[in-house]
């Protein structure tokens, strides 16, 4: 039973590294912050075996999460720059509107 279960963890762990590596070469490398950085993961993948594919998977995750951290702030900024140009709008519709209001001063009408 033991021998089993070390080899069900065995092809999982193959597995596992198999497609952490295809995950490494489908990324472009427009997608690593420096001009080595996929040759190097290949390198700690290939030769650290599951440790470096699991560390290759953390290290993706950290990403995803930053990336949708930023999408998400650059998507309140922008809700926030449009609602700040609405009420700007508004406010100066309204001051439009009082001044066409508003009747005017006998000063002004007064000749010089």
């Amino acid at each position: 039973m033991q021998g089993f279960i070390i080899i069900v963890l065995m092809i999982a762990a193959v597995a596992f590294w198999l497609v952490e590596i295809v995950s490494l070469m489908s990324m472009s490398d427009g997608d690593f912050p420096g001009r080595f950085d996929k040759p190097m993961w290949a390198a700690i993948i290939f030769f650290a075996f599951f440790l470096g594919a699991l560390a290759f998977w953390i290290w993706k995750l950290n990403v995803k999460v930053e990336q949708r951290i930023n999408e998400r702030v650059e998507a309140m900024t922008s809700r926030l720059e449009e609602s700040s140009r609405r009420a700007n709008e508004r406010a100066s519709e309204a001051a439009n509107a009082l001044g066409a209001i508003s009747p005017k001063s006998p000063q002004a009408d007064a000749p010089r």
